[in-house]
């Protein structure tokens, strides 16, 4: 029968609930994971390797603008729509976007709960307004970063 490890392993918490467990060293002792584990982990390890050889990720050009910075395609003062086919040369339509506003993530209203942003996209075009709800509005000086994260043909 396995022993648990000596010392035991330290619980770091993760994002979400996720808690991983971690050898540590105590009074000049270092625990380890057991035999069964480590050949686990490198299990996992090796195919993860092998998925993102398969599927290397791609790397996409963030949209930054700050309102009245005079950058073309950049919203007006008091505007509350950003809707374009492209912005700075990044095609919008079909694309899934983080929106952050001065380094804060805003959310994306869902239908039945009133939020940040209202998704947009026709296919062609792309981007978001800002829900009523939130009564917010592109403001002079106020720094937005985009991130495309995925392809979402959905129209809305």
């Amino acid at each position: 029968m396995p022993t648990p490890c000596r010392p035991p392993l330290l619980s770091i918490s993760g994002t979400g609930d996720n808690t991983v467990l971690v050898p540590q060293q105590v009074d000049g002792k270092k625990a380890s994971y057991n035999d069964a584990a480590d050949k686990l982990l490198y299990e996992i390890w090796q195919t993860l390797l092998l998925i993102l050889a398969a599927n290397p990720p791609a790397v996409s050009k963030p949209i930054l603008f700050t309102v009245g910075d005079g950058q073309a395609d950049t919203p007006a003062d008091g505007t509350t729509s950003l809707v374009l086919a492209s912005f700075g040369g990044i095609p919008m339509g079909n694309t899934e976007f983080v929106v952050l506003r001065n380094g804060i993530q805003l959310q994306y209203s869902n239908g039945i709960t009133a939020l940040q942003i209202i998704r947009k996209n026709t296919g062609a075009t792309g981007g978001f307004d800002f829900d009523p709800a939130s009564m917010l509005t592109f403001q002079d000086g106020d720094s937005y970063q985009l991130f495309p994260v995925g392809i979402n043909t959905t129209i809305e």
